[in-house]
Parts: C-alpha cells; structure tokens; sequence
C-alpha cells in the first residue's frame, strides 16, 4: 500500500516516514532522493510480525470454520433404531444417514452395519439397501401368502423440524411382506392399518 508522509530518516533502502495522522510508516526507497522534513511517497514495508499474526489469525478461522462446517452438516440430528431383528441405530442430519452402529452387541446387526454402505444416502433409500442386506443375510425371515413379518422403527432422538417421513421404505417393505411400525416416541401405540 503506498504511504505518504513527512521523511523523518533514510537509509539505503528504507525511508522513515511519519503520516498526516501522525504514524511512523517504514516505506521502501524509490528512485526519488528523500529530503529530510520533506513529503516522499512509497510503498509501505508491512513487519513480518503483522503479516504472521494475519496468517496466524487467517489460519485459525478456517479451521474453526471447517469444525463449523462439519459440526453443523456430518453430525446425528436426529436418531432411529431400527429393529431387523437386531437392533441399528442410524444417526440422520438433513435426511440423509451420517451414522450407523450397531445396538445390543449383536454380531448379526454388527456384520450388517460393517458391510453395508449407506452413509450420505437418503433415509428411506439406505434403510431399504439396509433391509435388503438384512433379508440377504438372512437375519429377516421370507414371508409368502398371508404371513407378514414386522420391522419396527423407534424414533429416538428428533431434532429434526420437520417430522421423519418414512412412507417410501413402508412401501418397500409391504411389497415384500413386512409391516413397518413406527414408534415416535410419544408414547401412543401405533396402529396397524385394517386389511
């Protein structure tokens, strides 16, 4: 930035310079030949100890901006335990899954969450790759003809402000026989449609 003020004192590469606001500035020599008590323009010489504590200070808010970032988008809004007749606890943000991990010490619901890749799916699309790794592994059993198994879906923790909609999943899994029962924690007890 170029400073203009009275010379003060100079040496071979720097002129001291001293601002209308009455600041002493350190200003590079040009090729005019500074007169002590006289007006000279230069650049102004920044102290590396300024331009540190600018880097120092600009390093330190993006970092803080990234855990920001990361604390506001990647964490669990808002938590659902999903029964497969083994418990996963899937840990939802904007509607999407940011977490997975297995409830009760199961090893069928540990394998189950080890082997399947559902992070940063839509709720309803992992809970259906969810359900038909479960179904794969045979920790659901096959229903034909009038049977039909259940899945519960207990909604634990919401901090959502919108309520969880898991109408696309409920479709899924009544096409292959299993009636979905969501529990959202207000303690009613939900209620079957009549067939």
């Amino acid at each position: 930035m170029m400073r203009t003020g009275k010379v003060l004192n100079f040496d071979e590469d720097k002129v001291y310079l001293m601002t209308k606001e009455k600041q002493f500035v350190t200003v590079k020599r040009n090729k005019k030949v500074p007169v002590k008590d006289e007006n000279y323009t230069g650049e102004e010489i920044v102290p590396t100890s300024k331009l540190v504590v600018f880097l120092s200070v600009l390093i330190l808010v993006s970092i803080l901006g990234i855990y920001l970032i990361k604390f506001l988008f990647f964490r669990a809004d808002a938590s659902v335990v999903v029964s497969f007749n083994s418990n996963i606890k899937v840990g939802i943000n904007s509607n999407k899954i940011v977490e997975l991990t297995s409830v009760g010490g199961y090893s069928e619901s540990l394998a189950l969450v080890e082997h399947s890749s559902v992070k940063g799916t839509e709720i309803n699309d992992g809970l259906i790759i969810l359900f038909d790794e479960a179904l794969k592994e045979k920790l659901l059993d096959t229903y034909t003809g009038y049977d039909r198994g259940k899945v519960n879906i207990y909604i634990t923790n919401q901090g959502h402000k919108e309520p969880l909609n898991f109408t696309k999943f409920t479709d899924y899994a009544y096409d292959h026989n299993y009636d979905v029962i969501v529990n959202k924690n207000d303690n009613k007890i939900p209620v079957l449609p009549s067939e």
